[in-house]
This record gives structure tokens, sequence and C-alpha cells, in this order.
């Protein structure tokens, strides 16, 4: 559950400040709205299969069915992390700017360079 905690909590945190940064500030509602859609619709996904699989070990105990479940989340859990460490590359951290301003600069560098003579 630990774990469960913290890695939601870092790949929220995570994938908005990726929005705040790559998408356009008229579409930040919409790709976080995708973010949190696909995170939720996964969480209650593999909820259903959790719920199929104490079920379908009732016969055995409580205990039995709960265990069945421990073990569907720790080995979903264990896909999740292996998909993540093979097929993730997350660069250093660093201040980066927005897609605003990056246009702005790239279009300030064209304005100069069209406005300023050539030296010679």
């Amino acid at each position: 559950m630990i774990s469960a905690t913290i890695g939601i909590d870092i790949m929220y945190n995570v994938s908005n400040i990726f929005i705040t940064t790559n998408v356009a500030k008229t579409q930040q509602g919409l790709a976080g709205g995708c973010i949190n859609g696909l995170l939720f619709v996964g969480m209650s996904f593999f909820l259903g299969w959790a719920d199929l699989a104490t079920a379908s070990r009732e016969e055995f105990g409580l205990r039995e069915s709960f265990k069945t479940s421990l073990f569907l989340g720790v080995g979903l859990g264990g896909v999740a992390a292996l998909i993540v460490l093979v097929f993730t590359r997350i660069g250093k951290a660093g201040s980066d700017l927005t897609l605003e301003e990056r246009v702005a600069q790239e279009q300030g560098g064209n304005e100069e360079n069209k406005q300023s003579p050539p030296s010679g």
C-alpha cells in the first residue's frame, strides 16, 4: 500500500509537470483530463480483476481469497515496475521553458536575424 501511494503521487506530479511544460496552455486542461481519465480507467479495470480473483477463491475461505488478491496486486505491480524500468527513460530534472516561451524565443530570434544587417 505504501509503494502504491508513493508511486501514484510521483506519477501524478511528473505527468502534470510534463503537461505544463510541453503542451500549449490552451490544451493543458484536455491533456490533464486524458491522463487522469486513463489513470482511473486503469485502476477501475484492475480493481475488477482483483474482485474476480477474490470471488473465484471464496470457497477456500476469506484468508485464501484475500491472499489471492494480494498476490495478484504484487504480480501486477511487479509487471508495472518492470515495464517502467525497461521502457521509461527519465532525464535529469531541470527548469525548462514552457511551450509558449520556446515559441516566443524562436520568433524573437527569427525577427532579430531579419532586422540586423549582415556584418561584413
